[in-house]
C-alpha cells in the first residue's frame, strides 16, 4: 500500500473506476451537492486543493483520496473519501492517516471539518485518529446534520 500525491494526468482512470463507499458518497452529496466524479473534477480545477491532495492505493486500485485545505489563518480542513476497498485495509489506512495528520498538524493551528452524523464508520475512524467533537457546532445540508470535529495543531500558540 502506498500514499502519494494525486496526479490527475496519471491517476484519473483509477480514480474514476473506484467504487466509493456508500456512506462517503452520501455524505459528499449531502455536503457539496455533487457526486464523487464531480468532486474530483472540482479538486482538479482548484490548485489550492489539488496541491495537497493524496491517494492511497494498492495494486493500482484506489483505497482513498483526501487532502488538506489550509485557510489564511492556518486552520486546516482535512478531507477524506474512502472506497469500498478500505474495508480490506483498515489497519494500514489508519497508520497512513495518523502519519499524514502528524505532518499536517506541524503546519496548522488546528484541523477542523464536519462529518455527516449518519456516517458511523467515518465517526469511529475520526475517534480512533484522536479528533474531538465540538459540542453544539452543527450545520445542516442535504437533509442531514453535520457534526464538527477538531484536532489541535502544533501552531496553536503561534
Amino acid at each position: 500500500m502506498i500514499v502519494r500525491p494525486f496526479v490527475p494526468e496519471m491517476d484519473m482512470d483509477m480514480v474514476r473506476s473506484a467504487k466509493v463507499r456508500k456512506e462517503d458518497a452520501e455524505e459528499l452529496y449531502a455536503s457539496r451537492g455533487m457526486d464523487f466524479n464531480q468532486y474530483v473534477d472540482a479538486v482538479c480545477g482548484c490548485p489550492q486543493i489539488l496541491n495537497d491532495t493524496y491517494i492511497i492505493e494498492e495494486d493500482d486500485q484506489l483505497i482513498a483520496i483526501g487532502g488538506l485545505v489550509t485557510s489564511i489563518d492556518n486552520v486546516g480542513l482535512p478531507w477524506f473519501i474512502a472506497t469500498e476497498l478500505i474495508e480490506k485495509y483498515p489497519i494500514q489506512t489508519f497508520k497512513i492517516m495518523k502519519a499524514m495528520l502528524a505532518i499536517w498538524k506541524r503546519h496548522t493551528k488546528s484541523l477542523l471539518n464536519w462529518v455527516d452524523i449518519r456516517n458511523e464508520k467515518a465517526i469511529r475512524f475520526l475517534d480512533r485518529l484522536g479528533f474531538k467533537w465540538v459540542k453544539g457546532f452543527f450545520f445542516e445540508g442535504g437533509g442531514t446534520h453535520f457534526q464538527a470535529f477538531v484536532m489541535k495543531g502544533d501552531m496553536h500558540n503561534v
